[in-house]
């Protein structure tokens, strides 16, 4: 841009052109192998500086695409990238293997190149491009090597974090491996780490789960209760002609969930948890004490109670009989909000609706006690592990429908 290197966002731009050179490159060597064509333009790629740093491997990739030096390179190296990855997953030592393919003998000079280190998460776990002046200890097995005619040679690069930092706000570490060969190639090599743990980290945003419903956008606060229309289809989830009508009852076509990402996750569930579970049996009639915060199962009493006159809601099923309950990874439920679970789930808020309807076609959950679960799983983590789930949680609220 104007002669320089900018910064911007989105691979539009990026993407065609880089496709563009592959293919230049490409046709210069009379070669279509993927590898080689990444590798070649990776390692000739030249890394940008700002304010007399270098900017990290994880802003800018190999660095500025350089086509000519891609297509006339002689030196071979693999692999393309050095990964050392997070505390947990940690690569001791990677191996580059060197190739010389011309016809001369080739001196080269290894040094690491060193970029800005960013903090993936700030001080108050939001995200946040901090950058910090500290590097990783780069160690390699050889920094001069001397490689005949079609012949390899490898050295060993070895990794350790940065001194002084927080692991908690993922600090991500990188540079490069300058290899400057006595041709006047001069060659790069990305490598890129991570001191902290991602399986440990905050995913979830640890203010919550909120539910309000819709179309008032009211918010849902705990024990409300909410009504909502009687569906049409074979089964009816609660005659209403036995319900009152409380005071201060919500009605609503559906309620909307609604929680926020920190950091991306492979996997995120919101269930439906039922909070009053029963066994095959007579139904019980259902209570709700009006202007409070209590909802219980039982018999209706006359009279009133330190929160206000119990009121009838309804004489249907008020508890979830244990025949429809499904438990995954510790959490018992009658299914999930609609468009969960979700794989892949970035940062940002997420959301999701619900009606009383279940997964099956016409099947509602039974008037009763709920609250939605909300988790996420961890990066690199076991989804079979209910130790790697993060968890946020409604306040609970009563189910009750409507003729």
């Amino acid at each position: 841009m104007d002669g320089g290197y900018g910064l911007v966002s989105g691979t539009s731009v990026a993407g065609p052109l880089v496709a563009g050179v592959f293919a230049l490159v490409a046709e210069a060597r009379g070669t279509f192998n993927p590898a080689l064509l990444n590798g070649v333009v990776m390692s000739t790629a030249e890394p940008q500086s700002e304010h007399g740093k270098l900017i990290s491997v994880i802003q800018q990739g190999g660095g500025l695409v350089r086509a000519w030096a891609a297509a006339h390179a002689t030196t071979l190296i693999e692999p393309r990238a050095l990964t050392f990855n997070d505390i947990d997953h940690r690569v001791g030592t990677i191996t580059l293997q060197i190739y010389n393919s011309a016809e001369t003998e080739m001196t080269y000079q290894l040094s690491n190149l060193a970029a800005t280190t960013l903090y993936a998460l700030g001080g108050d776990f939001l995200y946040n491009n901090k950058g910090v002046d500290a590097k990783a200890d780069i160690k390699l097995s050889q920094s001069s090597i001397t490689v005949g005619p079609r012949q390899s040679v490898t050295v060993d690069v070895s990794a350790a974090d940065p001194q002084g930092l927080d692991p908690e706000r993922l600090p991500l570490w990188s540079g490069w491996i300058a290899i400057n060969g006595s041709d006047g190639q001069n060659l790069t090599i990305p490598y890129l780490g991570l001191g902290g743990s991602l399986r440990s980290t905050l995913v979830l945003d640890p203010s919550g789960l909120s539910i309000h419903g819709n179309p008032s956008q009211k918010p849902i606060t705990e024990n409300s209760l909410v009504i909502f229309p009687n569906p049409r289809g074979p089964q009816k989830p609660g005659p209403s002609k036995d319900k009152a009508r409380p005071e201060g009852a919500i009605r609503h076509l559906n309620v909307t969930a609604s929680f926020k990402l920190v950091l991306g996750s492979p996997l995120v569930r919101i269930d439906i948890v039922p909070l009053d579970l029963c066994s095959s049996g007579p139904p019980k009639p259902f209570e709700h004490v009006q202007g409070g915060d209590i909802v219980r199962l039982g018999r209706p009493v006359n009279g009133t109670s330190e929160k206000g006159p119990k009121v009838l809601v309804t004489r249907s099923l008020a508890c979830t009989p244990d025949s429809i309950i499904t438990e995954f990874a510790g959490v018992k439920s009658i299914g999930q909000l609609p468009g969960y679970p979700k794989e892949w789930a970035g940062i940002g808020q997420l959301s999701g609706s619900w009606t009383g309807e279940l997964d099956a076609p016409w099947q509602f959950a039974p008037p009763g006690r709920y609250k939605f679960v909300a988790r996420a799983l961890s990066i690199t983590g076991d989804a079979a592990n209910e130790a790697d789930w993060q968890t946020v949680e409604s306040p609970a609220f009563s189910v009750s429908y409507e003729a």
